[in-house]
């Protein structure tokens, strides 16, 4: 049984350390943690290639940073299946407060996919809110999540703001960039 289908057979929401958190939520955070873009291979290549000593400072946090990912996509794994300690949790607890998803799924993507989600969302800015909320909890779902491209689980975490109306005015401001 894989990560999704855990989730799937979990309960809607969890507890991480206090807080209440969706468990779509994790879903995305291991999905984006997980996935690593063409560009950002050939730059884990590139550190593998070298010797540490020979690494500037800059790519250093670059290379810790590709590791950080695959160590908290690990993490949730494992909080998942049960089979966390209470230092990883708070250490989970922790990321979760101090890290941005969306400045992680922005990193992922290159300009064509962010100007192909802009388009995508404007458009879907202007649909019916009954349809748009419809059209968001179908694919918040996590067997069809699973399978949506990066661009598509992109524009769904934005979308997915659009009824919320403390969010829409930031979103708002984001569409205009």
């Amino acid at each position: 049984m894989n990560t999704f289908d855990k989730i799937i057979n979990k309960e809607r929401k969890t507890n991480i350390h206090g807080k209440t958190i969706d468990n779509y939520i994790l879903i995305e955070w291991i999905k984006w943690l997980s996935y690593e873009p063409n560009f950002e291979k050939k730059r884990i290549e590139y550190f593998d290639s070298k010797k540490i000593s020979d690494l500037s400072y800059e790519e250093l946090e670059e290379a810790s940073k590709y590791s950080k990912n695959k160590v908290f996509a690990r993490l949730i794994r494992k909080y998942i299946n049960n089979e966390c300690q209470n230092e990883d949790i708070i250490k989970i607890y922790n990321y979760f407060r101090n890290e941005s998803l969306e400045k992680l799924m922005l990193s992922k993507l290159t300009k064509e996919e962010l100007q192909y989600a802009k388009e995508k969302i404007i458009a879907l800015k202007n649909n019916n809110p009954e349809q748009l909320s419809a059209k968001i909890k179908e694919q918040q779902q996590p067997e069809i999540y699973q399978k949506l491209s990066m661009v598509d689980s992109y524009i769904l975490h934005v979308i997915s703001n659009i009824n919320d109306p403390k969010r829409k005015s930031n979103l708002n401001k984001k569409i205009l960039k």
